[in-house]
């Protein structure tokens, strides 16, 4: 939820900017919202920018600050850094993470229940190990994941 919410905000603020006429592409990339490899760069990390930049010739580090620049403000985002060479980190309000368990508590059956996917069709795939080699942990991987 959190990271749609920032996906969405992401999306805003390059629309914002097209509009102001401070950018210029024609077609915008997925916008992914990861973890970053190091915890101390935040909760959550977008490389938008990275991918942006050459369609609106612009250096990812300054389309990077142009976005936080038009960001707005989320009641769980606690701040939007900038790291090089154009990342853009969220870091989480502390008091929205602790408010979270309470509202967990309450509500413990059906607290993370989403309505997406319903009615869709899905492929369920059984494993099967290779008979004629050793079994490795790859085989265990594909089973968890099918």
């Amino acid at each position: 939820m959190v990271r749609q919410k920032l996906a969405d905000n992401l999306q805003r603020a390059v629309q914002n900017a097209q509009n102001a006429g401070e950018i210029a592409f024609t077609t915008l990339p997925e916008i992914i919202i990861e973890r970053p490899q190091t915890a101390g760069h935040g909760d959550y990390a977008s490389g938008l920018a990275l991918r942006l930049a050459r369609s609106v010739r612009m250096s990812p580090l300054r389309l990077a600050e142009l976005l936080v620049s038009r960001l707005e403000a989320l009641p769980e985002i606690e701040s939007a850094t900038i790291a090089a060479p154009g990342f853009i980190n969220f870091t989480l309000k502390r008091e929205w993470l602790v408010g979270l368990v309470s509202h967990i508590l309450a509500s413990p059956e059906t607290y993370g229940n989403l309505d997406t996917g319903k009615r869709s069709r899905v492929q369920i795939e059984f494993v099967s190990a290779n008979p004629t080699g050793p079994l490795h942990v790859g085989h265990r991987r594909g089973a968890v994941l099918g």
